[in-house]
């Protein structure tokens, strides 16, 4: 009987190690999953609205959707524009439209 009594203790003893094991890799993955999540969210748009910047898109008058402006051209006087900020949005219009200087 001392033998299957020393080959129990010897099973519990690994399997008390394996569960060690596993809460060990799994804290560590959860740990890394959540410094992946708060910088995919300070880098989201988002985040980047909440810290004062805005994306301004032109309608344009098709009615398809907003673009995005990345140049003064895209938004002539009288050009309808779609600012987005951190709680909503805000429609204008162009007034004048002039390159960098």
């Amino acid at each position: 009987m001392k033998p299957i009594n020393d080959r129990r203790d010897e099973l519990d003893r690994n399997l008390a190690l394996i569960r060690r094991d596993i809460q060990y890799v799994l804290s560590t993955e959860q740990k890394q999953v959540a410094a992946l999540r708060a910088q995919v969210s300070a880098l989201g748009p988002s985040a980047t609205l909440a810290r004062g910047y805005a994306v301004v898109q032109v309608v344009p008058r098709d009615g398809s959707g907003p673009e995005v402006v990345t140049s003064y051209q895209q938004s002539p006087p009288g050009s309808q524009l779609r600012i987005r900020v951190g709680d909503g949005s805000i429609t204008a219009a162009a007034m004048a439209a002039q390159p960098a200087d």
